[in-house]
């Protein structure tokens, strides 16, 4: 119980900071943007952890049950492959210097995102109303099922999560050699990585870059723009 509590409220409050520092900002919902919002929405499910730190229900959900197998896979494995795919939407531009369709990557992120919710969300369902892991026929005990009939549900979700992913390669490839040329900068960002061209040449920089100013000027006093970048005198 204590471990789980030492892991779950430091995360949960640096997420909480993350969201809350959006407000009043000005948000532009290109891919990456709603990509990151996926990742905190998800890993916010460690809100489970509240089970798995009560003993009580502890003893119960995390021993057989697959209650535990739905809280990892949201918190460790669907958070971690979604920011994957945030990164390579936000760093693509940068790396190649051309960016990739706003449209698919969309397509990609929103079935993704509802696929994955579809795989494991039930198994909270299904582990709470006693379902056992490593069953390899759930027919076989009376109380599993009234849960046994999600299983199909969570196969075609499976299924459709596999089929979102093509888009997505497709859309990285295509892009590498067709896609539209882009900036130096084309998220307006205020950090010196982005003063370096796209893509980087040996050594990164055409030119030792210099800093003016700190690293998030946003919204600054007098200024004609909302943002001014770091190498801007």
């Amino acid at each position: 119980m204590v471990t789980t509590m030492i892991i779950s409220i430091p995360s949960v409050a640096i997420l909480s900071c993350y969201i809350v520092s959006l407000w009043g900002g000005s948000i532009r919902f290109r891919v990456p943007m709603p990509v990151c919002a996926g990742v905190f929405a998800i890993v916010r499910h460690r809100r489970s952890y509240r089970a798995a730190a009560r003993i009580s229900s502890d003893g119960y959900l995390s021993a057989r049950h697959l209650y535990v197998i739905g809280h990892f896979h949201y918190v460790v494995v669907t958070g971690t492959i979604i920011a994957l795919m945030g990164g390579l939407y936000h760093w693509f531009p940068k790396m190649f210097g051309r960016s990739m369709n706003e449209f698919w990557g969309k397509v990609h992120f929103w079935g993704t995102m509802l696929c994955m919710n579809g795989i494991f969300f039930p198994m909270f369902i299904q582990g709470m109303a006693g379902m056992q892991r490593r069953l390899y026929d759930p027919t076989a005990q009376a109380h599993n099922l009234t849960t046994q009939t999600l299983s199909p549900f969570q196969f075609v979700c499976a299924l459709l999560l596999f089929i979102f992913q093509i888009p997505f390669l497709i859309n990285i490839f295509y892009s590498i050699f067709k896609g539209k040329k882009t900036v130096e900068n084309p998220w307006e960002a205020t950090t010196l990585e982005w003063a370096c061209p796209s893509p980087p040449p040996h050594a990164n920089f055409a030119q030792q870059p210099h800093a003016y100013r700190g690293p998030y000027e946003y919204s600054t006093v007098g200024a004609k723009k909302d943002w001014i970048a770091q190498d801007q005198a």
